[in-house]
């Protein structure tokens, strides 16, 4: 049966649903462990991955009641569980990555599933430092250089997956303001009542690039607060959202209306690797390629990510 396998286990190890909808007399399981030792244990019990029975608990208490074959083990069927690849996933990459997540889980069910771990930059070099059991990683270029050096990830594992640019948004339904030309991004930066953007503080590297680029002397007097970006011009608290690339295109409440001029340089590159000692080594390499390949480049594209 597809999405099913056999084991074998201790009946007394069994639990009952707490519902469970048919409940057999004293009799009845009497008749049925005699049939169990004149016949064996021929129709099998379903349960789930928790050892909770679905179907057959009255067999499982009549197998108790079997001498023999409580000491033996019966023979049961379960649900396949799906192997977890766990990637860790910074902010700027992770919509583009749940778009391939969820196109890969769908081709590769039940055996392979792809569960992200989100966060920001900083949050997700912490969980790489503590441990954190996992199989990929995304990281800035530059972060993945030191972990590469650390022996951190597999020896000749590491794909450059890409440079997320950045962008300025304002609320749905607003005006586009013109930033066509230098003089004309500073000029609306200076006019806007509030400018938001991620906070660096909270491990955000969005955010480090983007107080980088208001602290140029041109930005001086621009009201800027490092108060969620794009999630804060959506609630209506802040008028213009500075933010990477990816964490603007598609986004509900927002509306993209251009990038930041060429010289300002603003851009993250990041690269992805499988880690040193990873839970699914086989499903990692699996996913790690799905997410490469040539075919995921139109994905990634659409969700601020240049590859």
């Amino acid at each position: 049966m597809t999405g099913l396998r056999i084991e074998y286990k201790d009946p007394k190890g069994l639990k009952p649903r707490a519902r469970n909808p048919r409940t057999d007399s004293k009799k009845q399981i009497r008749q049925i462990a005699a049939s169990i030792e004149q016949f064996g244990f021929v129709s099998p019990v379903l349960m789930n991955a928790n050892d909770r029975i679905i179907t057959g608990y009255s067999r499982v208490a009549a197998a108790i009641r079997v001498v023999w074959l409580a000491a033996l083990l019966a023979t049961l069927v379960l649900p396949a569980r799906a192997a977890d690849i766990k990637i860790m996933v910074p902010g700027p990459t992770f919509a583009g990555m749940n778009a391939l997540a969820q196109s890969f889980n769908t081709e590769n069910a039940p055996a392979l599933k792809a569960v992200l771990i989100g966060g920001t930059v900083g949050t997700i070099q912490k969980n790489v430092a503590t441990g954190m059991p996992a199989d990929i990683v995304v990281l800035p270029a530059a972060d993945m250089d030191v972990l590469e050096k650390a022996g951190g990830i597999q020896l000749g594992s590491r794909v450059e997956l890409g440079r997320v640019p950045f962008g300025l948004a304002v609320r749905s339904g607003a005006p586009h303001p013109d930033i066509s030309t230098p003089e004309k991004f500073r000029t609306v930066l200076l006019a806007a009542k509030s400018v938001s953007y991620n906070d660096p503080a909270i491990g955000s590297l969005g955010g480090v690039i983007v107080a980088q680029i208001l602290a140029r002397p041109e930005f001086a007097g621009v009201r800027a607060t490092p108060s969620g970006g794009a999630r804060t011009v959506k609630d209506g608290n802040a008028e213009i959202a500075l933010q990477s690339l990816s964490e603007l295109v598609g986004r509900d409440g927002v509306e993209l209306v251009g990038l930041v001029p060429a010289y300002l340089d603003a851009h993250m590159d990041f690269s992805t690797a499988v880690l040193s000692h990873p839970t699914e080594p086989a499903g990692a390499a699996k996913f790690l390629h799905y997410i490469t390949r040539p075919e995921a480049t139109i994905i990634w594209k659409a969700y601020g990510v240049d590859r």
